[in-house]
C-alpha cells in the first residue's frame, strides 16, 4: 500500500544530487540489530561497552545465587540467595532499560536530522 510519506520520499530523491541521495538514504530507519549495534559506537561507545560488562557480571551473579539458593537448606541462607537473585536480575532489567532508552534517543536524533535535512532541501528549493 502506498502512502504519501512514499511519494514524498521519491520526489525528494529525485530532487537531490547522488550524494546527497546517499546521505538521505542513510537516515532510513535502522533494524532492532542496527540500534543495539548503534550503542557501541559515538561519544558513549565506552558507556555500551560498560553496560555490557555490568550486564553480563549481574546476570552472572544472579545464576550463581539462584544455583546456590537451591543447594541450600537452612531459610536464612534461603533468603540472602534469594535477595542476591533479586538484586542481579534488578541490576540487569535496569541496565537493559538504560541501553533501550540509548537505542530510543538515537533514533529519535536520527529523524531530527531527517527533518533537518528534508528543512535544508526545501529551503535550497526555494532560493532557486
Amino acid at each position: 500500500m502506498k502512502t504519501k510519506t512514499d511519494d514524498i520520499d521519491k520526489l525528494i530523491e529525485q530532487a537531490l544530487s547522488k550524494e546527497e541521495a546517499d546521505y538521505y538514504k542513510q537516515l532510513d530507519d535502522q533494524s532492532v540489530p542496527e540500534m543495539l549495534a548503534g550503542l557501541y559506537r559515538g561519544k558513549l561507545a565506552w558507556m555500551g561497552y560498560l553496560t555490557g560488562v555490568i550486564i553480563a557480571v549481574a546476570f552472572g551473579f544472579s545464576i550463581y545465587c539462584a544455583v546456590k539458593f537451591f543447594q541450600t537448606d537452612s531459610v536464612e541462607m534461603m533468603l540472602k540467595w534469594g535477595a542476591g537473585v533479586f538484586v542481579g536480575l534488578i541490576w540487569t532489567s535496569m541496565l537493559k532499560l538504560w541501553n533501550w532508552l540509548q537505542m530510543d534517543k538515537n533514533t529519535l536524533i536520527r529523524h531530527i536530522k531527517y527533518l533537518e535535512f528534508q528543512i535544508s532541501v526545501l529551503a535550497t528549493k526555494i532560493d532557486k
